[in-house]
């Protein structure tokens, strides 16, 4: 079991790495909320048996307080979207040269803002265990959730560039709005770009991941983001969106998946 300092560590997501690094990383929150700290789990290999060392207690991480959000409105629908519960749901690291050279890792997950729903981003330095820098995507009209962030590292044999720039996707919905996927970026020290919409849905989301007892929809945590090794400054995104209301809650899933190619 691994576990934040004294409670239990919830669902650990781990690292995908672009450059090599002897050392592996996972990151998670902690169990019970409110909550102003991340954790990191360092994993290594055992040098005799090649079997996997995983740190069992996880070193915390200051980050800004967070709480989990409620549930998107969607418009057409009774039936609100799981933004989740703040878990962390993806993860990418490697070398930052706009921090020195860092080996950073980058992660996402919602949170709740002015009662709605919002992406809160990091960068953490692995080395020190510390915050190198953090933001989030939030809106006063919107719910957004489901994100997924990369940095525009690019490791293609001794070809190593990029780093310092990264795009976050995610999805956003209200009363008033059908699901869309929407993308920011940001490059360097620069600012974070205001959002652009990848995607609308042309309806809600229905079929049998929603429940009229509830009223309430698995939206899920799908969405991931990871540099293309073969060309410099180009994110790979996955996202959701609804393709329209169907046959009620017993059908199949109106769901979608995106795939598309950001830069920042």
């Amino acid at each position: 079991m691994l576990i934040n300092a004294t409670t239990q560590a919830f669902t650990p997501v781990p690292a995908n790495e672009i450059d090599t690094n002897a050392t592996g990383f996972a990151v998670a929150r902690p169990s019970p909320l409110p909550a102003t700290q991340l954790s990191l789990f360092r994993v290594t290999r055992d040098a005799t048996t090649g079997n996997p060392v995983i740190q069992s207690t996880g070193t915390p991480v200051t980050v800004p307080k967070y709480m989990w959000p409620s549930n998107a409105p969607q418009k057409g629908s009774v039936n609100a979207l799981d933004t989740l519960d703040a878990r962390l749901t993806q993860s990418v690291a490697g070398v930052d040269p706009g921090h020195s050279g860092k080996f950073a890792i980058w992660t996402q997950h919602s949170i709740t803002i002015g009662g709605r729903a919002a992406i809160r981003w990091y960068e953490i330095g692995a080395a020190a265990n510390s915050l190198l820098q953090s933001g989030t995507a939030s809106n006063p009209s919107l719910f957004q959730f489901n994100g997924a962030i990369s940095p525009n590292r690019q490791v293609n044999g001794a070809t190593k560039t990029g780093g310092a720039a990264m795009v976050l996707n995610y999805d956003s919905s209200s009363s008033a709005v059908f699901p869309q996927i929407r993308m920011v970026s940001k490059v360097g020290a620069g600012a974070q770009s205001g959002p652009v919409v990848v995607k609308n849905s042309p309806g809600p989301l229905s079929g049998f991941d929603c429940s009229s007892a509830t009223q309430f929809c698995r939206w899920g945590d799908y969405a991931a983001a990871t540099p293309d090794p073969s060309t410099a400054n180009q994110i790979w995104q996955v996202s959701q969106f609804a393709v329209g209301a169907g046959s009620g809650i017993t059908g199949p899933a109106t769901s979608r998946t995106q795939n598309f190619v950001a830069t920042p």
